[in-house]
């Protein structure tokens, strides 16, 4: 998620002032002075103060003098756009502007401003998260990753859990962390997306599936449909009544297509499903490659769903908002390239007699894409909800309709 939405979502000024107050007191056991504002308004000055520029649309923070390399971090995701091929152009132009010498302080809108000062900045880099921010360092290959000030400690934990649990990942190695457990580093990495690449990158994603495949398989359980059913809409309805931004008549939404899924879920509720320790984000903007190695990131939402949760966001990229509707029909219709199709049968547990996926797989996945983005907003610092789950239910009510579920 990129700085400019987050200033749209949170108070982000206090956030990043406190987070990397806190950070920076934990790693390097002094008090820090941090100021985050538009870059027009009255900066203080003082020879203790180090000048920082944030351009959101980069989702970038850096010192005028930054080593052009450190941006080498960010480019593989904005280099070739996978949605909208035709943009890609006009996006590198946009990159190679905002980070030239010339421009790259003109073209920011927002300032930040440390004291005392850190050093080797010229190797640095800030980057916002949804959950976390990122701290790069070039010159000692390293990444900080920093929980944000406010956000549930679960999202650490979760990443160490993963880290211990199932060392057959191709994870970044942790260098160091910190005293006050919101913090890590981690081996520094440089690569792109598979999808981002103009030949993609179809071996190192296969690789990818097959590692999840794996996770998968270690953790399985099998439960009766009733019983999970029972565990996930309770958990869904708790996160309904807690969190502030969901308004009355988005509530009632959410229970329409809630109880017509559970409706039908009930009606196979004796049926075996198996869930599994799953990724829980896992689409190809978190596998990144350097095209001989590769990494899966961001662990954070890690969580254990039905086994077929993470194959169906890869297969249907079901992150990108766009046409969700449509993609997740042609789950149902088994309807893919082919090499999708040789990827789905890692996965015989999903498919039924008639060689495509059992209902009550795809029926949990709807559900449970419902907890995720509920899981995403459920935190009291947020001020305006980004729409992600106004625009989810439209495309829901689609897929009911299509289905002849709505009422």
């Amino acid at each position: 998620m990129k700085i400019d939405t987050l200033i749209f979502r949170e108070n982000f000024k206090k956030i990043i002032e406190t987070t990397l107050s806190d950070f920076f007191n934990d790693l390097y056991g002094n008090k820090y002075y941090i100021n985050f504002n538009r870059k027009l308004l009255k900066s203080h000055k003082s020879n203790s103060i180090q000048s920082w520029y944030c351009n959101p649309l980069i989702n970038s923070i850096f010192v005028k003098t930054v080593d052009k390399d450190v941006f080498k971090s960010i480019n593989g995701e904005y280099y070739f756009n996978p949605v909208r091929p035709w943009r890609s152009f006009l996006q590198k132009i946009y990159l190679f502007l905002s980070q030239s010498r010339l421009l790259r302080t003109l073209m920011s809108t927002y300032k930040l401003e440390i004291s005392p000062k850190i050093e080797n900045p010229e190797s640095k880099l800030i980057i916002g998260g949804n959950k976390k921010l990122r701290l790069i360092d070039i010159k000692n290959k390293e990444v900080f990753v920093i929980l944000k000030n406010g956000f549930n400690k679960k999202y650490i934990e979760r990443d160490k859990y993963i880290r211990n649990n199932f060392t057959h990942l191709p994870l970044p190695e942790i260098i160091k962390q910190g005293k006050a457990n919101f913090w890590y580093s981690e081996q520094y990495i440089s690569g792109v997306p598979p999808n981002r690449l103009k030949n993609s990158s179809l071996k190192i994603i296969k690789k990818a599936i097959l590692d999840i495949r794996k996770l998968n398989s270690l953790s399985k359980t099998e439960i009766d449909v009733g019983s999970y059913l029972k565990k996930l809409t309770s958990k869904i309805n708790e996160l309904t009544k807690s969190i502030p931004l969901i308004d009355s008549l988005l509530k009632t939404e959410l229970n329409l297509i809630i109880n017509i899924l559970s409706a039908e879920l009930m009606k196979v509720k004796k049926n075996k499903i198996y869930i599994s320790q799953c990724h829980g984000d896992f689409h190809q903007g978190n596998v990144i490659t350097n095209g001989d190695k590769y990494w899966i990131l961001d662990w954070e939402n890690s969580i254990i769903n039905e086994m077929g949760y993470d194959l169906f966001i890869y297969l249907i990229d079901s992150r990108t908002d766009l046409g969700f509707s449509k993609k997740f029909i042609s789950l149902i219709n088994f309807d893919f390239d082919i090499t999708k199709k040789h990827m789905v049968k890692y996965w015989p547990e999903l498919i039924d007699k008639n060689s495509t996926f059992k209902r009550e797989y795809l029926l949990f996945f709807l559900l449970e894409e419902i907890h995720f983005y509920l899981d995403e907003l459920n935190n009291k610092l947020f001020q305006k909800d980004p729409f992600a789950l106004k625009i989810r239910l439209y495309e829901f009510k689609i897929i009911l309709n299509k289905l002849n579920l709505a009422k």
